[in-house]
């Protein structure tokens, strides 16, 4: 009888997850930028949606590099007078979710049965680098190119021209304030 409730829940679970789903995607079809990451080998919608609710714009970051770090994928050189203080290392700062994510489309591209542009680039950058973790990580920083996927238009992710125009910039800069995506 206990058992028969549990699956009872888990069914309502199961239910309620699917309806969640389909949900997301359907929200998800108003923003282009979702669109061009689930062309992307291994990102799924789940991961399109986490990705662009993390970063919502891109002008945000004023260089790629400075989104690699956003995503704990950036690469930090300590020096002092010129002279290295220690080893390259990945930077903490950043959120672990992006990484993880980026972790996660590189290893389900990776895993696929035929080959695809994302294995190809591991194997090109495996072959300049000779390490696999290098090779893994330039991959991850590069899934967009690595991928062929073309590069997003950022006049996707700007702000209004009424929004703009009100003199609301934000507290971050002219396309990274809080307000609502377009399309909206």
């Amino acid at each position: 009888m206990m058992v028969e409730g549990l699956y009872g829940v888990l069914d309502a679970m199961v239910e309620a997850q699917d309806a969640a789903q389909q949900q997301m995607v359907r929200l998800g079809k108003r923003y282009p930028e979702i669109q061009e990451f689930l062309k992307m080998p291994g990102v799924g919608p789940v991961g399109a949606h986490v990705f662009d609710a993390y970063i919502q714009t891109p002008h945000r970051f004023a260089t790629k590099q400075k989104l690699w770090r956003y995503c704990k994928l950036g690469i930090v050189k300590r020096s002092s007078n010129g002279k290295p203080l220690a080893y390259h290392r990945l930077d903490h700062a950043g959120n672990g979710e992006l990484k993880a994510m980026s972790y996660r489309a590189w290893l389900s591209a990776f895993r696929t049965s035929k080959p695809n542009e994302v294995t190809r680039f591991y194997e090109q950058s495996l072959d300049r680098t000779q390490n696999a973790t290098h090779a893994r990580l330039n991959t991850q920083r590069n899934m967009r190119r690595a991928s062929g996927a073309p590069r997003p238009r950022f006049s996707a992710f700007r702000m209004p021209r009424s929004y703009r125009a009100s003199g609301n910039t934000g507290c971050l800069g002219p396309y990274s304030s809080p307000g609502p995506k377009p399309g909206m």
